[in-house]
């Protein structure tokens, strides 16, 4: 039996007359957000995003905002007028949307998945009540390029450690990130894991040679995915490594380039948001190895995760602190002790149909705790409690 949840709000809903979620994500594609959104809704609060998009950045537009961002940038480090200063290099960045802050009330209530938000109110009057998810380390979130380290990162130094006093309640989603904001900022952030809805349909117990591992998710140099390719191949383990992957075009080419010709690496078409747990359920074992390249990576606890989970997957992880508490915990999930390619092909080479089957009854059992029922139960708690400090 799962755990869900019927929360009675006795303090929200008679005086929310509208909530706004603020990201610069689409939100139909981003699953924390559309969560959120529709958790609300759900709750009889009408709720919807405060900003709209435009159109797209073509790339001579992406060009001429570099420059004008090392121009702000350059003033900001100067001291001169910061606030505005950030107001201003944020709303370069963003040129392409609407944010309507003009829209918020008394009464409303604003969630925001990106701290560049916060960015665009420091200069407003506080017209509600600002709950802020914290799902990254945002100091950290593009590691070390020339126009993150000289534009946002400080940017978004400066917001966390001056203006987020505005923000009534944080959340986060992993006990790093939580860690990082308070020892870093002094934050104290609400745990909210990224679980996805409870779904009763599962992978099959049952497990065959050869093995199917998955990966559905971002694809980009940092996430060393033909490190994967690369312990797939050489295993002595009959293994198939199928792998989704949206993101950099040039990237996913020569991943495609590295396993031309090699019949246990499949690369599929992204599938649909609403078509990943379908997708999941196919397979035997999901990967989440990510060698911590930034320490952003080091402290995730990603969507796919719990995606994993919830489709009856056992996890291979690497020893990232949040995902071995939880793998140890449940029994679902097996890592190596270092980011390194022999202990992963060592790993894979130990994988027995037994093990395997074992991993995804574990997973099927956490499945029944791990989803957002739970979760939102979590989230809406923190949020009223947010609203009663008024």
């Amino acid at each position: 039996m799962h755990y869900e949840f019927f929360h009675d709000s006795k303090v929200l809903l008679p005086k929310v007359s509208r909530a706004w979620i603020g990201t610069f994500s689409e939100i139909s594609k981003d699953p924390r957000p559309s969560r959120t959104m529709k958790l609300l809704q759900e709750k009889g609060i009408p709720c919807g995003p405060i900003q709209e998009n435009l159109k797209a950045d073509t790339e001579q537009r992406k060009f001429q905002t570099r420059f004008k961002y090392l121009w702000f940038a350059t003033k900001f480090h100067l001291g001169i007028q910061k606030n505005k200063s950030c107001e201003k290099f944020l709303q370069i960045r963003y040129q392409n949307y609407i944010v309507n802050i003009e829209s918020l009330e008394e009464q409303d209530l604003l969630v925001m998945f990106d701290l560049d938000f916060l960015g665009l109110l420091i200069n407003q009057p506080k017209r509600c009540r600002y709950v802020m998810d914290l799902r990254e380390i945002y100091p950290e979130q593009y590691g070390n390029s020339i126009s993150f380290r000289y534009g946002l990162r400080p940017i978004r130094k400066y917001l966390l450690k001056r203006h987020f006093q505005l923000v009534d309640a944080a959340t986060t989603v992993s006990f790093g990130l939580q860690e990082y904001y308070s020892d870093k900022f002094g934050i104290d952030a609400n745990l909210i894991r990224s679980t996805p809805h409870y779904s009763a349909s599962k992978a099959v117990d049952k497990a065959g040679k050869p093995f199917k591992i998955v990966y559905l998710g971002v694809a980009h140099p940092l996430r060393k995915i033909e490190d994967f390719i690369y312990a797939c191949s050489t295993s002595e383990n009959e293994i198939e490594l199928h792998l989704y992957l949206v993101g950099e075009p040039a990237y996913i080419d020569r991943l495609k380039q590295i396993s031309s010709g090699n019949s246990r690496i499949s690369i599929h078409n992204p599938v649909p948001f609403e078509d990943i747990h379908n997708t999941l359920i196919q397979y035997d074992l999901g990967w989440c190895y990510f060698s911590p390249e930034t320490e952003n990576i080091s402290k995730a606890l990603p969507n796919k995760y719990f995606d994993y989970i919830q489709a009856g997957l056992g996890v291979i992880c690497g020893p990232n602190f949040d995902m071995i508490q939880e793998s140890s915990h449940w029994g679902f999930g097996i890592f190596t002790q270092e980011f390194s390619e022999i202990e992963l092909v060592e790993l894979l080479n130990g994988l027995s149909t037994a093990k395997i089957e074992e991993l995804k009854r574990a997973a099927r059992a956490a499945s029944e705790a791990l989803h957002f029922g739970v979760e939102g139960e979590r989230l809406f708690e923190v949020i009223e409690t947010a609203w009663e400090q008024k």
